[in-house]
């Protein structure tokens, strides 16, 4: 099992706790360890293409995952009622 690299863009809400925080990590942490194996869900639209996003309790989390390098870069972090709007 190959452990894919993480990088984070700065696209992060201030609104994050430090629990939920905490249990972003851990799932982001899954998904470097199981990259291959899991389904990631895919978000639609333009603006979202090739992106995947995932929930964490309101919180969701934007991400792009590249299997020829094992990468995964988490471009934005955001409460749910903030996260799709036009910034």
């Amino acid at each position: 099992m190959t452990r894919y690299r993480v990088i984070f863009d700065d696209k992060v809400d201030d609104d994050i706790g430090a629990t939920v925080l905490a249990d972003i990590r851990g799932k982001i942490d899954w998904i470097a360890l199981d990259a291959k194996e899991i389904r990631h869900q895919a978000l639609k639209g333009n603006r979202y293409k090739g992106k995947y996003k995932l929930r964490v309790s309101d919180f969701r989390v934007v991400y792009s995952i590249s299997h020829r390098e094992e990468l995964i870069r988490i471009e934005e972090i955001a409460h749910r009622s903030k996260i799709y709007k036009e910034r």
